[in-house]
């Protein structure tokens, strides 16, 4: 078939299309495209617009952080008051420590956390999780924040990774009785998720300050969060695990070593053999 404008009216009509709807064609395709176009910039307008009222709440929040404050830190920039959520800044930071100073004994460090209003996550938990097991044990185990279960009970290392927990004691002549245990952040975090940075810094003074008050002879970093808090490490605990280090708190001076977490071990099976590791040198080190 050719070109011919006849030929073409009569293909169409072979075909079905005998009906002119429009006195103009219309192009379907580069109507089609239009409309994905704008649908593609009504989607980024409203992305930037989500992006700049999160921004703008963000800031908020931040500037109405209020002073340090002794008795329960307000904390923030000092720009005025707030009696909502807080934000840790070097002046919150510092008001904590004074006030975990103040305790001359371990019940008071406990008074003191259960009336400190300083971290976000003590408005989202059930129980102040801060301590379990025997206060004058030579060992001392700090895990992460609480999970669950130990959220529930107010212990920490309860629920299925507190079994395993007993199970790693048991297997180097350990319990609960013989060691002492406590969380690096004493709130249950939302979906139990890590705790940041800034949650661990503004609970590091009152966990030191138990350690300086407790004297364990050996202290026991499990996970990522306590060994980098108080090791000061910035590697993975998986990378700098089964070393020890001597390390003051206040008046202090303990050996101290970092090992896995029991919850990471119950996703992560495989690296017990790591785990038993470090437990053959935590025994040897009560030994001496």
């Amino acid at each position: 078939m050719t070109d011919h404008p006849l030929n073409i009216l009569k293909w169409l009509a072979e075909a079905g299309d005998e009906i002119a709807l429009d006195e103009q064609p219309i192009d379907r395709f580069a109507e089609t495209q239009a409309k994905n176009s704008a649908a593609k910039t009504k989607s980024e307008t409203k992305s930037k617009s989500t992006r700049a009222n999160i921004t703008a709440r963000a800031k908020a929040v931040a500037g109405k952080t209020g002073t340090a404050d002794e008795n329960g830190i307000k904390g923030g920039s000092g720009r005025g008051v707030n009696n909502g959520a807080t934000l840790p800044d070097e002046n919150a930071i510092t008001a904590a420590r004074n006030i975990a100073n103040k305790a001359n004994s371990i019940e008071e460090l406990k008074t003191a956390l259960q009336n400190f209003e300083g971290c976000n996550l003590k408005r989202g938990a059930k129980n102040l999780v801060f301590a379990g097991g025997n206060v004058n044990a030579d060992i001392m185990f700090i895990g992460k924040s609480p999970e669950r279960d130990e959220d529930m009970h107010g212990e920490p290392f309860s629920g299925i990774a507190g079994a395993l927990f007993d199970k790693m004691l048991a297997s180097i002549g350990l319990n609960r009785e013989s060691v002492y245990l406590a969380p690096i952040v004493p709130w249950l975090t939302p979906g139990s998720r890590p705790p940041t940075q800034a949650e661990c810094e503004i609970c590091k003074p009152f966990i030191e300050r138990h350690i300086e008050l407790a004297k364990p002879k050996i202290l026991v970093t499990m996970g990522n969060a306590a060994t980098r808090t108080l090791l000061n490490k910035q590697q993975p605990v998986a990378r700098v695990r089964g070393r020890w280090e001597d390390i003051s708190f206040g008046e202090h001076s303990t050996s101290a070593i970092a090992t896995l977490n029991p919850n990471y071990l119950l996703k992560q099976p495989a690296q017990k053999a790591l785990i038993w590791q470090d437990l053959l040198k935590i025994k040897a080190k009560l030994a001496e």
